[in-house]
């Protein structure tokens, strides 16, 4: 089960805020910009089939312009990607972002897949001999 965010939610291009009401990213662009100045993160949910990200803003380095990145955790892998400024923060690039971090935990789910977890001979052996007396254990549950 999903935790229930506190963050701001845009759903379906809107969002509502304390500050400013309800915000349609297209239609009230400034508003939005003015929003996204003060922000620090918010839940974008996509409209396509895509899972919903945390989107949060990120200090550049020497002091310079903030920028937006995109997270979301599935699996116990967390992936993370670049969204950009306010100024790139429309509908479809939110959308896109959330295509990119599919795309990023997919690959990472199937690095997961490919590494071989070295097993020493000694735990080899001990597991054989716990299925060995497990073994037994049911030939005499069953009678045998």
């Amino acid at each position: 089960m999903g935790r229930i965010s506190s963050l701001p939610t845009v759903c379906l291009g809107m969002i509502t805020t304390n500050k400013f009401g309800c915000i349609d990213i297209t239609d009230d662009w400034e508003k939005w910009q003015r929003w996204l100045n003060t922000a620090k993160s918010f839940r974008y949910l996509p409209k396509k089939d895509e899972k919903a990200f945390t989107a949060r803003k990120e200090q550049g380095s020497k002091g310079k312009a903030s920028y937006w990145y995109g997270y979301r955790k599935q699996g116990g892998k967390l992936a993370k990607c670049y969204i950009g400024t306010e100024q790139d923060l429309t509908v479809s690039h939110l959308e896109a972002s959330a295509c990119r971090l599919t795309e990023k935990l997919q690959t990472l789910v199937k690095e997961k897949v490919t590494q071989k977890v070295p097993v020493t001979n000694d735990e080899v052996e001990k597991l054989q001999r716990e299925v060995e007396e497990l073994h037994k254990q049911l030939q005499i549950a069953l009678g045998k």
